[in-house]
Parts: structure tokens; sequence; C-alpha cells
């Protein structure tokens, strides 16, 4: 039998609903395009912050004069570029989120960290959120989409459908062909389950495409392409839906209506006709050429759509839900209406300058705009009178023998004169120190407004500051550094909910098949992975995600410095306590701080540090654990068999416990003969000990402690010197 497709629609609606739909859908995005349109059209805000932060050129036509400068600033570059680049360092650290788990999945957390630090790398997060944080910071919002990942598989199975009857003489439907009785179809043309037994049940050998789980996909949506419905809330409770605009190709829409995910007869009412063209490019993209190429082809004609992701009551059940709606505002056709059975945020808005009466962020560029303003003209005007001295232009005297046509100013010409002083150069004054200290000035409001200076942008102070204040200016930066980074990790916390959730999901597909580094990672925690792979029950429970990183985590000399001092002070209390000594090298306190010195210093091969220590850690936990169950022996007890017999002790042994004094007999008794061997003497032929014999030989070695284990030593062998 055919292979059925999964229903586009999850709600039936009738014609009026549906044309009810559309008008509501296509005015709400109308109005919100216009209530935005000074600053997502073209020419808008959107288009002027990226045209400072790519140092765009101005129209020649709005020169002051011909030939003068068109210089742009630097400031917002700089800015930018440097605050993305904090982000980054202080964000993605290992672990990025530490895992807390609750009940019965607290003992997992480990494993779970683990794994979202494998899967992190894995799907190539930090790109992702690069892009996020660079739109963050020019446009105020950076919207990073997490949707699921599903690819469409073919499955075989036997089920029990309901046979289809006529509905006048209520007989079996049979196949024209084979004779045999049909199933029957919903409206949607999907199969309908035998669920009431009044009517029969019949077993079918059906193929159905089924959508197959593959854990998070992203996507970053400019906010050109990105609504927040209605635009004028002000805080993240008025939301009642958001809105992403993109294109896809008609061939792909055709295909994936096929696959069920679009509904056919809405695609089929799409023309074939693109509806992409240059006027959705930046002015910075187009400024430089670059078109929209004609899309002629049916294999290249690009359609415009919206995903809604709302809330409504579509079913008519008096509760609102959420839903994925796929739109065509051009065609007004709806595509696809399906449940958002995630129930968690689709799309995740990252603004680390957030807005107290807007549910948009401010932009960082915008703050700086006019300083930037300020000081691109100052850049010009002291181009233009540089220029101006270095090229200062001639005064000629009108009975001056010299042509200018015939006898071209330049280096090693001729020029035929009257008099030395016909041709002279005209006296300007060089760029004024007010204009220089301006300059400056502007800069240093920049580093005010951004909070950062040059040490934090690493670049060289051009002012003589002492050491003091440098760290003092560095470190009141890195608090409002901070405080940006922290409105954003808010942000990722609810992330880590979503992946988590997505990725469970794919382990229900199937096992997830684990990497061997993430394998490593587990055995330098000591934490063994059951057979079978990384199941759904693994990941099941709940977890909490807090991200890690921090401003004083980021700098790792600083951590390096910490590092040491707390050694340092912990080997003093150690000095006066020795028993704190004892405790600091018990393997559950040394484990940490080794591996924290592993993290801080750069270590390559730290998973194979971590697994010889953690095998030493068991070694000595078995030997102290066999120690303690070793009998021990009250004062004046016999030794237990197989141990010393009571004897004379041996050379240079403690006398017996009933010797007197200087190892004789006890008082009031004779001496007896000598016990034992005689005292070993001077070897045959050796010179007596006042003749001058040679030094006395060195004393024995002292007993050294347990050493570390030669795997540990292995990897130490491997590290450069």
């Amino acid at each position: 039998m055919d292979a059925q497709r999964r229903k586009a629609f999850d709600v039936s609606l009738s014609e009026e609903k549906t044309s009810d739909l559309v008008h509501f859908l296509h005015d709400e995005i109308t109005r919100a395009v216009a209530a935005r349109s000074s600053i997502i059209e073209q020419g808008g805000d959107l288009d002027y912050w990226h045209w400072l932060y790519e140092q765009g050129k101005r129209n020649t036509k709005d020169l002051p004069f011909p030939g003068a400068a068109d210089l742009s600033t630097w400031i917002v570059t700089e800015k930018v570029d440097a605050m993305r680049g904090r982000f980054v360092k202080t964000i993605f650290v290992e672990p990025v989120w530490t895992v807390e788990g609750w009940g019965k999945a607290a003992d997992r957390a480990p494993m779970v960290e683990e794994f979202h630090q494998w899967k992190v790398e894995d799907e190539r997060l930090q790109a992702w959120l690069q892009r996020a944080f660079d739109l963050a910071l020019i446009e105020g919002t950076g919207v990073l989409e997490c949707s699921e990942k599903t690819d469409v598989r073919k499955q075989r199975a036997v089920r029990a459908l309901q046979p289809d009857v006529d509905d006048e003489t209520n007989a079996l439907k049979l196949d024209p062909e084979t004779f045999a009785p049909t199933p029957a179809l919903d409206p949607r043309g999907a199969f309908v389950p035998a669920d009431d037994p009044d009517r029969g049940a019949m077993e079918v050998l059906t193929d159905e495409l089924v959508p197959v789980r593959r854990g998070p996909n992203y996507r970053v949506c400019s906010l050109r392409d990105f609504l927040i419905l209605p635009g004028h809330a002000q805080d993240d409770s008025e939301v009642w839906g958001y809105a992403k605009r993109f294109w896809r190709r008609l061939t792909e829409l055709q295909q994936r209506a096929k696959e069920g995910v679009y509904d056919a007869k809405a695609v089929e009412a799409l023309a074939a006709v693109s509806d992409r063209d240059s006027q959705g490019l930046l002015p910075s993209v187009a400024s430089t050429g670059q078109q929209v190429a004609p899309q002629t082809h049916d294999r290249t004609i690009e359609k415009e759509l919206w995903e809604l992701q709302m809330v409504a009551d579509l079913d008519d059940d008096g509760v609102d839900e959420w839903y994925i709606v796929t739109f065509s505002a051009i065609h007004r056709v709806i595509l696809r209406i399906r449940h958002d059975d995630l129930g968690m945020p689709r799309y995740h808005l990252l603004r680390p300058y957030p807005n107290p009466v807007s549910v948009y962020g401010r932009s960082h560029v915008a703050k700086l705009a006019s300083l930037a303003e300020e000081h691109a003209g100052t850049r010009n005007a002291i181009a233009d009178r540089s220029n101006l001295v270095n090229n200062a232009p001639l005064k000629v005297l009108t009975s001056s023998a010299w042509d200018p046509d015939e006898e071209p100013w330049g280096p090693g010409q001729r020029m035929t004169v009257n008099d030395m002083n016909d041709v002279q150069p005209m006296a300007l004054p060089d760029v004024p120190n007010s204009m220089m200290g301006r300059e400056a000035s502007v800069i240093q409001a920049a580093e005010r407004i951004s909070g950062l200076n040059d040490v934090s942008l690493g670049a060289t102070p051009d002012a003589s500051r002492t050491l003091g204040e440098v760290q003092m200016v560095t470190e009141q930066s890195f608090v409002r550094i901070e405080e940006s980074i922290r409105n954003m990790q808010e942000t990722l916390e609810d992330l880590f909910k979503v992946r988590h959730e997505l990725w469970r999901r794919a382990a229900m597909e199937a096992p997830l098949e684990p990497s061997a580094k993430f394998i490593a990672e587990l055995g330098a925690r000591g934490i063994d992975l059951p057979e079978g792979g990384i199941t759904a029950e693994l990941l099941a429970g709940t977890f909490h995600g807090k991200p890690r990183g921090s401003v004083e985590g980021a700098d790792r000399n600083r951590q390096r410095a910490n590092y040491n001092g707390f050694m340092a002070v912990v080997g003093g209390f150690a000095k006066m306590n020795p028993s704190l000594g004892q405790v600091l090298t018990s393997p559950d306190v040394l484990m940490p701080l080794f591996e924290q010195a592993l993290r801080l210093f750069d270590v390559p091969n730290r998973a194979q540090f971590m697994g010889a220590m953690r095998r030493w850690q068991v070694q000595q936990t078995q030997q102290m654990a066999m120690a303690a169950q070793q009998p021990q022996l009250p004062p004046g007890a016999p030794p237990p068999p197989g141990g010393p017999q009571p004897g004379p002790p041996g050379p240079g042994g403690p006398p017996p416990p009933d010797a007197g004094a200087n190892g004789g007999p006890p008082p009031g008794e004779a001496p007896g003969p000598p016990q034992g061997p005689p005292p070993p003497g001077p070897p045959p032929g050796a010179p007596p000990p006042s003749m001058g014999a040679g030094p006395p030989p060195p004393p024995p070695p002292l007993p050294q402690p347990p050493g570390l284990p030669p795997e540990l030593l292995s990897a130490m062998g491997g590290l450069p010197m």
C-alpha cells in the first residue's frame, strides 16, 4: 500500500474559520511591520547601525569639495568586536554549563554535564552563538532559533484500520483489482484507526512516512526578518506570538508537501514566480554590487514565508495552546498548523542591554552613534587640513612667464619665471593641537560609554598611567561587562533546557553512540557509561544547567595567580597545623586541586592524567580499607600465628623487657653465658680503628612515601619541557 503522509494540519478548520485566520495573520504581520518601519525598513536604524559597524563610505556627492577625505570611524567596529570576543571567551569555557540534578537524577548530573559539553562541540554551537552575539550588539536583540531537526523515514507496520463502507448500503468497499476491502481515509488522506468496534477492523500492511528526531537545529534571525507580537509589548508576559520570515525554494516546498510537512493544495496555490528581490538586501551588501540573481527556473524560484509560534484557541476547546503556523502573506495561504508539543521557548532572545520599556533590547552601536559621527568628522577635518598643508596652493603673479600647461608642476620639472618671487606656495598653518585633543577626547568618551579601556581591548594605552590605575580601571570595566554577560546567561539557561529535551527525544528514537573523547572524559571523572550507549533513560529527570563562565574565569593569568596564592596560603596553614597537611594529602582533596591545576596550565592530555589519578585514588582507598580491617592487638597479647616469635633481639635490637640497665641481667641474677652470635668485629687484615680507617659508611636511606602511579609518570613524560 502507498506510503501515507503525516498530516500538515493538527486542527481541522472550516473554510470560514480558515479564511478568518488568514485575514488575521495577514493583518497582524502587516501592522507589526508598519509599526517598526523606521527601524527595519530600507534606510532605517538597522541599516544605519550596520553601516557604522562596517565603516561604510559616504556618497561622493555629499563630500564638501572634490578630493575631500572620506574616512569612517573605527570606534564602533573596535568596541563591538572586543565585546563579542569577551562574550565568547567568557561563556565558552569547559564545561559551558555546570549541571545539577534533583532526586534520582542527581547521580547522573556529572555524566549529563559531560554529554552537553560533547554536544556543544558537535553542534558547533559557538559559531551559532557568535553570530547571535554580533546581532545582539548591533541590533540590540540577537535571536537564536532552536528547533527540532527531523528526517523523514518510511516505516512499515501492520496496523488495525477501520474498513471503508458505502454510506447508503453500508457495504464494504472493495479494491477493483484485488477485490479486497479498502481502509477508510479521513478528509486529510490519512488512515482511520479501528477505534470503533461497531465499524469493524482490518489488518493492513502499511508504509508510513514518519519524522525521526535528530536533536536541535539552529538558525540566527535578524530583526529585519523577526517580529515580536505585539511589537509594543513591554514585558515577555504580554507577548502572544513570534513571527520569522524566511525563503524556501518552490521545489523544496513541493517535496515537503509530499512528505506531509506542508499541505499539498496550499503549495500548489503558490505562484511559480520568485518572491525575492534585491530590496531585502542590506545597503552595505548592496553597495558592494551584490544583487539577487534573476530566478526564472523552477529549481531556483524562492517563496517568501512567515513561520509563527503563537498562542491561540484554534480547536475551540476554551484553552489557549501554542501552535506553529506557516503562512504566506503574499499569497494569503496557510501551509501548516501544528501543535507545539515541545512546550518550551523556540526563539531565544539575547539582550545584553535590556530595555525596561520594551521587549527589544538596546543597541550597543546606537549608544556610540553620536560619538562615531563626531570621530569621523574630526578625522576627516584633520585629514583635509593635513592634505592642504602638504599640497599647498601656489600663488602665481599675473606677469609670470610660467605656464602650468606647458611646464607642469612636479618633482624634477623645469619652471620658467621672470623673478624668484613669481611663484610661491601659500603659507597655511598645520593642524592645530585643539583638533588632536578633540579626537583624543572622543576616544576617551567612547571608553566611558562602552566600558572598555585600552587594556581590556588588547591595545597599548596612549596615556602614561601607573599600574595601579590601569588595574583599577580594568577591574571596573570587568564589572560592567559582567552585567551584560549575566543578562545573556539567563537566556542560555533556557537554551540548555531546550537542548536537553531535544536530545532526550532523539535518544528515544535510538540510543546515541558516544564518541571516544566523551568516554575518555567520563573515565577521567571515574564514571562508567552503561552498555547500550546514551539512552533516553539516562537523560530523563530534572536537570538544571547554569553557565559556568565569568569575567574572572576568562582571565587565565589571574586565575593562575589566585591558584598559586591559594596553594601558598594552604601550605602555610599546613605548617602551622600538621593535621591539616594530612587532610590535604588525602585523595579526595588532592584530586580536585590537581584537576584545577591541569585546567589552568592548559595540559593537553588532561584525561590521561586524571584517569591515572583516579586509578591511584582507588588503590589508595583499597589499601586504607585493608589496613582498617586488620585486627589491633591489645598490649601484652601474643602475636598472631606466623608472626615474629619471642627470643633474643638481633644486632642493634632493643633489649628484652625484663633486662636490666645497659642490657645486663636483671638485678639479683648472675650473668649467664652470652646469647646469640658474637658482636661483629673488623674483618681480617683490616687496620684497627686507631690507625685511621676510612670514613664511616653512609646511613641507610630513609623510608620514602609511596610514589605516583606509573601511568601518571608516563603521562608526565609527554609534557613539553
